[in-house]
Order: structure tokens, then C-alpha cells, then sequence
């Protein structure tokens, strides 16, 4: 079910726009719906009008093996200024925080997940345990995105954490794989680049 930070409603929208610099991080060793559902804040935020130069996507441990996600190239290995706003995805606890030491650089945070509670203090936090992945909840909260590559981004963190569509897929999920075809995304193209990955 969708949690809220004790469990009242959150503008997002507004959270964004009373922010100028953005942090988007992750969990550890950060598998593929992790780094796909970070690009899509980022896709997002551009979408938005937010500019490139002001959203970090921070992730020390990407490897060149996940590079068929589209925007890897905006990927930085750690910090480069201070930031209105860190963005944790995938990540219920601060210890599993690849670049933690951005909530420090960070004025406020804000988590989105699929894995339980957030045991990270964070101003706000998006938790739906009952999707799949965490770019299921990413794209439940923001579905009205224009860009093509926020949508791959997030067709590859559902394909990839349902193991390509065969476990755990809701009838959520399932609709949100009917929109992305229909908004051009290659369904069957990421399933095997991502067989390929394996």
C-alpha cells in the first residue's frame, strides 16, 4: 500500500518546484531497477524543466554493463555541490546508501520504494509494497512525463525486477507495460537486452 511520511499526503509537484538542485541516489551495488529508476527521476526532472546542470545522478559502483539505459552517460561518482533536494530510490535503509554523505549536502530528502518501511529519516517517502519494482512506484506517482527515455527507463526497472515479466507482476504493472507499448517503448527488445545482461 502507498505510505506517506506518517501517513499524510505529499505534493510532489511542489516539492520539485521549490527546489532548484537535485541528488538522486541509490542502494549499493545497484542492480538494474535501481539505476533505471534513478535515471527516470532524472528523465523526470528535465521533463519538468529542471536543468541538466542542476540534477547529480550519483552512482560510484555503475559498471559500463548497464549502459543500454538511456541516460547513463549523466552518471557522476559522487557529489559536486550542495542540493535543495535528495531524491533515494530502491533504498529502505542509510546504510545501504551508495554516496550517503549527500543527505549531509542535502536542505531536504525525499524516498520512493517497494521494499517495506523506510528505515532513513527523509522529509517525505513514496512506499508501495505492492509493486514489483521501484520504477513501478516511480511511474504510479509520476505518470504524465513526456519523455520517451523516462519511459524505457522505467519499462527496463519493471522488466528487470519481475524477471522479465513472469514473477510478481501486478495488474498495475500489467497496465503500465500496455501504456509504455503504446507510448513506443520496445518491450520485447529491453527483455532481451536484459536476457543478454544476465
Amino acid at each position: 500500500m502507498l505510505r506517506t511520511e506518517e501517513n499524510k499526503p505529499i505534493n510532489t509537484l511542489k516539492i520539485f518546484a521549490d527546489s532548484k538542485t537535485f541528488a538522486i541516489v541509490t542502494h549499493q551495488k545497484p542492480d538494474v531497477d535501481a539505476v533505471a529508476s534513478s535515471l527516470a527521476m532524472y528523465w523526470y526532472l528535465l521533463d519538468i524543466g529542471k536543468k541538466e546542470n542542476d540534477i547529480d545522478v550519483i552512482i560510484p559502483e555503475y559498471t559500463d554493463e548497464l549502459s543500454f539505459i538511456p541516460g547513463t552517460e549523466h552518471l557522476k561518482k559522487q557529489p559536486t555541490k550542495k542540493y535543495d533536494l535528495a531524491i533515494i530510490v530502491d533504498c529502505p535503509e542509510k546504510r545501504f546508501i551508495a554516496g550517503k554523505k549527500v543527505l549531509k549536502l542535502s536542505k531536504k530528502t525525499i524516498c520512493f520504494g517497494h521494499h517495506g518501511l523506510s528505515r532513513i529519516y527523509t522529509h517525505n517517502s513514496i512506499i508501495n509494497t505492492c509493486m514489483s519494482s521501484c520504477a513501478s512506484v516511480i511511474y504510479d506517482v509520476f505518470p504524465e512525463c513526456r519523455d520517451i527515455n523516462y519511459f524505457n527507463c522505467i519499462a527496463i526497472g519493471l522488466i528487470a525486477d519481475t524477471s522479465n515479466l513472469t514473477l510478481d507482476v501486478t495488474d498495475k504493472e500489467k497496465q503500465i507495460i500496455e501504456i509504455l507499448k503504446n507510448k513506443g517503448v520496445d518491450i520485447e527488445e529491453i527483455s532481451k537486452k536484459l536476457i543478454i545482461k544476465k
